[in-house]
């Protein structure tokens, strides 16, 4: 029997046996039962003719009716589009099917044949991060927010980095800080007024954003040899953004321990009690994100607030203690990091976005980086229609959940800047959080990191030798080591 007449047999329901109608049939052809279904199941799945006709449209599994005749062996397209939110991990499917091809599959007893579809999972899958932001009306909340992680952990060229820390989740991570000694790494973490459900990015849309208030954050630290989370802070005030003081003797951080408003305090760097007060009762501001030199001056951010209005006003870069004995403000802008030697201040333009250097006195600013703007048009233009929307939805509120150029820090010698930069790609072509370093000067830029997940808050090990970051790759987010060589 041919493979057309195989195709074209149907079952008699009076008489009980199978009839094969083949002198009819090679005029007029007949109708076949195609069942298409799908792994993950729902894909839309469409089925058309040889002239492009639509034939059958829906979410798997999906019957349709294909007409196949002995002069003419039709071939039909099958196409199966993953769903809004199967599209974060899966890739479309299509398959061309002619009489050969249907009578290869599998029968079921409706004398329907089914085409099973397998979607090929992509390389990178949505994985869900808290973002730690202030608002316009200076409040501290966590966006839910999701970002790309790529399962292969390597970067370019197959080296491998060397895992530190597992957070699993990021519910708030905020600052990264190592210890001069290179065997602590300290960090605080949110804590929220009502608890965080289930952080699930692929089901995350416009119409069910979540947006949590803050309570307060704690700092916590790592032990890079032998592994351990130690508790610094407990109390849920908002203990944020850690640095070691240049002696190694304090952390230095941002809390509202003192007030409303957030200032900064130290504690003592071996234990979790002696807690003193830095610079605190700013008026109408916050104090950000401390860093100090070896000769005693502290850089941090001034968010401005009016206290009428109750709106954040502007953000400011200031210094207090060493040649500047008294708090002196030198120029606007955001995360400052002073150098090693206290000779250099870097930091990010609210202007423009990007990454500046300037003296602790105000003089000799310069601007390293460019292109902050065009970086986050190309990155919106990679968007989907719904990340589309949530990325305009969240500027329209000023949320920043991503930054073109964020977290710089100095190497140990002072010669050189880290910071997180998305001038790279993403394998996509997407516009992609990495690891950059350049010179002081803005000379030599160098990509450290190219994996295509988000990689933050880089940082130096006090020999030089060793990159600690935070990332997702690998569908969770931890902290990383690379070994480092400087290419002149």
């Amino acid at each position: 029997m041919s493979g057309y007449e195989t195709a074209c047999r149907l079952l008699n329901p009076r008489l009980g046996f199978a009839v094969v109608l083949v002198a009819a049939l090679a005029l007029v052809g007949c109708t076949s039962k195609l069942l298409v279904t799908s792994s993950p199941s729902g894909a839309t799945v469409t089925v058309t003719d040889p002239g492009g006709r639509l034939l059958a449209s829906g979410p798997s599994p999906l019957l349709a009716e294909l007409e196949f005749s002995e002069k003419n062996n039709k071939t039909y397209t099958v196409e199966v589009m993953p769903t809004t939110l199967q599209a974060e991990r899966y890739l479309p499917g299509q398959q061309t099917i002619d009489t050969a091809g249907y009578n290869a599959l599998e029968e079921g007893a409706d004398k329907s044949r089914t085409l099973s579809f397998t979607l090929e999972e992509k390389p990178y899958v949505p994985v869900p991060v808290v973002e730690v932001l202030l608002t316009p009306k200076g409040k501290w909340v966590g966006v839910l927010s999701k970002t790309r992680s790529f399962k292969d952990i390597t970067e370019a060229g197959g080296a491998v980095p060397t895992l530190i820390v597992d957070f699993g989740e990021n519910r708030g991570i905020q600052g990264l800080a190592i210890s001069p000694e290179g065997d602590r790494l300290v960090y605080s973490e949110a804590v929220y007024a009502s608890p965080l459900s289930a952080l699930d990015a692929e089901s995350l849309s416009l119409e069910d954003q979540r947006v949590y208030t803050l309570k307060g954050a704690n700092l916590r630290a790592i032990n890079i040899v032998g592994g351990g989370v130690q508790h610094i802070t407990t109390e849920d005030f908002q203990d944020m953004f850690p640095s070691f003081s240049a002696d190694g003797e304090r952390i230095l951080f941002s809390s509202n321990r003192r007030g409303d408003l957030l200032g900064i305090l130290g504690i003592k760097a071996n234990g979790r009690s002696g807690i003193s007060d830095i610079y605190v009762n700013h008026r109408n501001g916050m104090v950000l994100k401390p860093t100090s030199a070896a000769d005693g001056t502290v850089a941090f951010s001034v968010v401005n607030l009016d206290p009428v209005r109750q709106i954040v006003t502007d953000q400011q870069v200031w210094t207090h203690y060493g040649p500047n004995e008294f708090p002196t403000q030198i120029t606007r802008g955001e995360s400052p990091a002073i150098s090693p030697e206290g000779q250099h201040i870097a930091f990010i333009n609210p202007d423009d976005g990007n990454l500046w250097v300037i003296d602790p006195d105000g003089s000799n600013g310069i601007q390293l980086t460019s292109g902050a703007n065009a970086i986050m048009k190309r990155y919106r233009q990679s968007l989907s229609n719904t990340e589309r929307m949530l990325f305009d939805a969240n500027r329209t509120a000023d949320l920043e959940l991503i930054k073109p150029f964020s977290n710089p820090s100095w190497s140990p010698d002072g010669r050189y800047i880290l910071y997180t930069s998305m001038e790279g790609t993403d394998p996509t072509g997407r516009p992609n959080e990495d690891i950059w370093m350049m010179r002081a000067d803005g000379t030599d830029k160098q990509q450290l990191t190219t994996n295509g997940s988000s990689d933050r808050f880089p940082l130096m090990s006090p020999d030089g030798k060793e990159i600690y970051f935070l990332s997702n790759r690998g569908e969770s987010w931890s902290i990383w080591r690379i070994p480092f060589g400087i290419q002149e």
